[in-house]
């Protein structure tokens, strides 16, 4: 039994070595194009300067390039290119790493790849897409939370204590709600 359980966790272990293997080479190729420094003129360019526009592009951004790595690998790749637009458009660095964080995660319950959906729907042996789409359904205020941290910066215990509890208690309630309602 011990045999087979080491050979299985070894099995297991190869695809995530492999994904983080091709990141690593994503990450070699970025610098070594400098697509970095063309990814942030681009948000520029796209967004307009406009904070919002370049949110929205960030997210997308790092959602399509989260799919499929594990979520480490997918938050080294997205914070090495999205992250340092978002700073330059004026945002904290915890802000905008929070941000992108957050996307690149939530890319493990977005379809059509959702490596986590696809991996609980195997354990449950349910339907992978009809997992996938529950997850994200259920997961709806991940993709708004995120926007918080821009646009709210007491959530990191910044500012008066006023601020931070009226923020935590807004939120909460927000994704309660939310929640609840879907």
């Amino acid at each position: 039994d011990y045999i087979k359980a080491f050979e299985d966790g070894v099995r297991n272990v190869l695809s995530i070595v492999a994904a983080c293997a091709i990141a690593g080479m994503i990450m070699g190729l970025i610098v070594a194009t400098g697509f970095g420094f063309k990814f942030v003129s681009l948000v520029m360019a796209t967004s307009g300067h406009s904070l919002f526009l370049a949110l929205v592009v960030t997210a997308v951004t790092s959602l399509i390039l989260g799919m499929g790595l594990p979520t480490a690998a997918a938050y080294v790749i997205v914070g090495a290119l999205a992250a340092p637009a978002l700073v330059k458009l004026g945002l904290p660095m915890l802000s905008a790493h929070m941000f992108v964080m957050f996307f690149a995660c939530v890319s493990a319950i977005t379809p059509p790849v959702a490596l986590a959906s696809y991996a609980g729907a195997a354990v449950a042996g349910a339907d992978m897409m009809k997992t996938a789409f529950s997850s994200t359904k259920l997961g709806v205020s991940a993709f708004i939370l995120p926007f918080y941290f821009v646009y709210r910066p007491a959530i990191f215990i910044q500012g008066e204590i006023v601020d931070i509890l009226y923020v935590v208690v807004m939120m909460a309630v927000g994704l309660v709600s939310l929640a609840s309602a879907i």
